[in-house]
């Protein structure tokens, strides 16, 4: 496990205890958990989601403490990161630590909930890493704890199992200096997650962190944190490195990493330049198939990133090989180097882009592109196969209300407003850039509804690009423009961007009929209805839609 941690199947359960009845305040402690929260939900660090990241901010009971811990414990299968912040009581008899709640009592050590408690949790999860961090007095006891002979059965069952950082040594407090922002290991800590460490890789893996932040701390003069990890735990990434910078002059590419196994190494020589970046498929360390289709398969790739985040590759089939414009497969690649910075931070942000054309012996066989961000998948709920991640494509939103909301999903009107509103926004900016999409189905675009309703593209291999595209013009069944008219056009994406917009409300795969649309804006209904016309001309672009868009 050298890749990173995936987000979908890990958990993370952070708990601050900063006001008490009977021990000192910690006013930084929510500080703490804010900080945390926000890196290991933000894409460029982990990409956790909300749900998959818990805060528990001032537990008063043990079963306000042990729950979250327990829910988390029983569903990763990757990951299970614990954090603690507050104050670590010792039980005077048995010297082993409970961690304080806010009606906690140093005198009355019951009132804690004793570590080991915490730890049988964690042992009993499936995840494959566990991961605890203690930032708390006297925190250095629960690395005896970890290696109780109750472990030793599941370190067995588990090789890569439990790391354990603590803030200080089993007798000495951990310092929160007064009126800071965060408590110095946090503090310390944060500020290495957010910045990075020089020269290492993509990843950060546990043991890296952990050294730099021992040698921060000794040098400001501040309790030096400890570890303990069974087997090779301390060589599991956590977290994607801010310091890594993408080797010179190949754009959007980030690696190689510290890979473990040489052959799956991506060597930095081994992407050439000229005339724009490429790479041998040899080169690349292949993870999970994650789709296929009619013109090639998509693949996750390992240690390496595009564009800040994991990359995959796309490889064509036979056939699509057979029929593949080279030439203008390395114009799409090439062409975010031909925008400003907004304009190619918009691409990398909102659409899968071509960024390094993939050879087989010489002979171009696909690209890589980065990876669908996580906000554009969801948990689809089934009678039969139970709850399975999948991509958020906006076909799904075209049924019926009952059919959504028994998938999972509430999708209000407002929703589907700001979704037509961000499409016909991203659309507006393709035409700008001379893009066009052609085959735009609900199949190519994706949805996410938090923190706002917005969309995805993909499949932008198959658009036309200043003229010029990867292999044939396509149009998906019951989406192609009236007979005899020119199939790639900016006048063809508003007649098909009117199908979305009337189908989208009239929860219907194949609707011409604008009525629901009309019901909910009489202008929107209007648009819809002269860009379904027979003259191209007089469709009214996306951009046209945004201003009545933005009334409701």
């Amino acid at each position: 496990m050298t890749g990173a941690p995936d987000p979908l199947q890990s958990r993370a359960v952070l708990i601050g205890t900063g006001h008490y009845k009977a021990l000192g305040e910690i006013g930084a402690v929510r500080n703490n958990l804010d900080g945390l929260a926000e890196v290991l939900r933000a894409d460029r660090f982990w990409g956790l989601p909300s749900a998959n990241c818990v805060v528990v901010e001032d537990p008063r009971t043990s079963a306000d403490m042990l729950d979250p811990v327990n829910v988390a414990a029983q569903n990763a299968t990757d990951t299970l990161l614990l954090y603690y912040a507050g104050h670590g009581l010792i039980d005077p008899w048995r010297s082993e630590l409970h961690l304080a709640l806010v009606e906690s009592d140093a005198q009355r050590i019951y009132t804690a909930v004793p570590y080991s408690q915490i730890r049988d949790v964690l042992l009993d999860s499936r995840a494959a890493r566990r991961i605890v961090i203690l930032d708390c007095c006297y925190s250095g006891r629960a690395l005896g704890q970890m290696a109780s002979p109750a472990a030793a059965v599941v370190d067995e069952a588990s090789a890569e199992g439990t790391y354990v950082l603590a803030a200080s040594a089993e007798n000495k407090a951990a310092l929160a200096p007064p009126g800071a922002q965060y408590t110095a290991f946090t503090g310390e800590f944060l500020a290495i997650l957010h910045t990075g460490i020089d020269g290492r890789g993509p990843l950060l893996d546990l043991d890296s962190i952990y050294q730099h932040l021992r040698a921060v701390m000794q040098g400001k003069g501040l309790p030096v944190p400890q570890k303990r990890d069974r087997n090779t735990a301390g060589q599991l990434a956590l977290i994607r490195n801010q310091a890594f910078h993408q080797p010179p002059d190949v754009f959007g590419m980030e690696g190689p990493g510290r890979a473990t196994d040489p052959p799956a190494r991506v060597r930095s020589d081994a992407v050439t330049v000229r005339p724009v970046p490429r790479i041998d498929i040899s080169s690349l360390n292949l993870g999970a198939d994650l789709g296929s289709g009619d013109q090639g398969k998509v693949t996750a790739v390992n240690t390496l990133l595009v564009s800040g985040q994991p990359a995959a590759l796309k490889t064509y089939s036979p056939g699509a090989v057979a029929a593949l414009d080279t030439d203008a497969l390395e114009t799409i690649v090439g062409f975010p180097r031909q925008l400003g910075p907004d304009d190619i931070r918009w691409l990398q942000d909102n659409t899968a882009w071509p960024s390094i054309v993939v050879e087989d012996s010489g002979v171009t066989c696909g690209f890589l592109m980065r990876t669908v961000p996580l906000a554009y998948y969801f948990d689809f709920q089934t009678r039969t196969r139970g709850t399975r991640r999948v991509l958020a494509d906006m076909a799904f939103l075209l049924n019926a209300d009952a059919y959504v909301a028994s998938a999972g999903m509430s999708v209000s009107e407002r929703d589907r407003l700001m979704l037509l509103k961000s499409l016909a926004a991203a659309l507006a900016r393709l035409h700008a850039l001379d893009v066009v999409v052609g085959d735009l189905t609900p199949k190519n675009l994706l949805f996410s509804l938090s923190p706002e309703p917005g969309c995805f593209l993909i499949d932008c291999d198959a658009m036309l690009v200043r003229g010029e595209t990867v292999l044939p013009q396509m149009q998906t069944p019951d989406w192609e423009v009236p007979s005899g008219e020119p199939i790639a056009t900016v006048s063809a994406d508003a007649y098909k961007f009117a199908l979305v917009a009337i189908r989208l409300f009239a929860r219907d795969q194949s609707s011409y009929d604008s009525a629901a649309l009309a019901a909910l804006s009489p202008e929107l209904g209007r648009l819809a209805d002269i860009s379904l016309g027979s003259d191209p001309s007089r469709r009214p672009r996306p951009a046209a839609w945004i201003r009545t868009l933005e009334g409701h």
